[in-house]
């Protein structure tokens, strides 16, 4: 067992960093009516990777279509981006990795009632 645990530990040690890791993560935690943070702020122009974490059993989704017309992402980013919104599947993560622009944007979740309950933000680009 601890010669499997060593092997473990040094596989890590020496496999190449993902690029999702390389950049900084802003995580967005989403619970049934809840966004946290529901504000937050980015750097215009920066690599982030958005950490979309829907830690209810039920789905959701991130839905900021200005937000993500104006980001630049990469094509497997992008194809997890659809009409403007991402969707969650119970209890999952999805990362985007983007560069925003400047701006204001508004979020949601485009669930039925969702957003009249609470499920909204706003995310400011400097």
């Amino acid at each position: 067992m601890r010669i499997r645990i060593m092997l473990l530990m040094l596989g890590l040690a020496i496999a190449p960093a993902d690029a999702a890791t390389l950049r900084p993560a802003t995580v967005i935690v989403v619970s049934n009516f809840s966004f946290r943070p529901s504000q937050f702020e980015l750097r215009a122009g920066e690599p982030v990777v958005l950490e979309l974490r829907n830690e209810s059993g039920s789905g959701h989704s991130f839905s900021a279509p200005a937000f993500f017309a104006s980001a630049r992402m990469d094509a497997r980013s992008a194809a997890l981006v659809r009409a403007g919104r991402v969707e969650l599947p119970p209890r999952s993560q999805v990362d985007v990795m983007l560069s925003p622009a400047a701006g204001e944007y508004k979020f949601k979740c485009t669930h039925m009632f969702h957003a009249m309950l609470g499920m909204t933000g706003t995310i400011s680009v400097r």
